[in-house]
């Protein structure tokens, strides 16, 4: 999955280094497998950390003189290349991530009860890859927490510092591998 997703980017102008974060015991193996293959960017492997904010931020300190980075999870491998052009004309903003219209009722739930029901109009379920300016990503790091719970994305660990995250169209083909199932519907 790893792969099949950074050939998805590779080509793209604008992207020209890359940095895949993975368990200590996948470092070596990607690395192998990635001298096989022929991307337009550069691209290294580092190990993560403990959370996903604390994998990033590993990675993300490694890049040297940059304006902007994406974030992109490899579970959803079948990111377009036209989502990723979407994201990128972006580039001066803050944050910007990729969101779909809800479609499902979204219920509120405490201690396995209905507490409320949430207006679906007014929410997106979120994607990647993400885009952020990497001076204020890396500010919005030192100010909250790589360990802080809460943390789901970078977008929301943007607006714990106070920086503004945009929502441009993001795309139903796009989706998280999550269960087994997930390989098998796009097949």
């Amino acid at each position: 999955m790893v792969l099949h997703t950074l050939c998805q980017f590779s080509g793209l102008d604008r992207i020209t280094e890359a940095i895949v974060t993975v368990l200590p015991e996948d470092v070596a193996r990607l690395k192998t497998l990635l001298a096989n293959e022929t991307l337009s960017f550069d691209c290294d492997v580092v190990t993560g950390g403990e959370t996903r904010a604390a994998s990033v931020y590993n990675g993300l300190k490694l890049f040297g003189n940059v304006d902007a980075v994406l974030i992109h999870d490899a579970a959803r491998p079948y990111v377009s290349r036209e989502l990723i052009s979407r994201v990128l004309k972006h580039v001066g903003e803050s944050a910007v991530v990729p969101g779909i219209a809800v479609v499902d009722t979204i219920k509120r739930v405490e201690k396995g009860r209905v507490v409320e029901t949430l207006p679906r109009e007014s929410m997106v379920s979120v994607q990647t890859p993400q885009l952020f300016s990497y001076s204020e990503l890396m500010s919005a790091y030192e100010q909250i927490s790589v360990s802080d719970p809460r943390l789901t994305d970078e977008a929301m660990l943007m607006e714990l510092a106070g920086f503004p995250v945009r929502v441009v169209a993001g795309e139903t083909g796009n989706f998280k591998i999550t269960y087994a199932l997930d390989v098998t519907l796009k097949t």
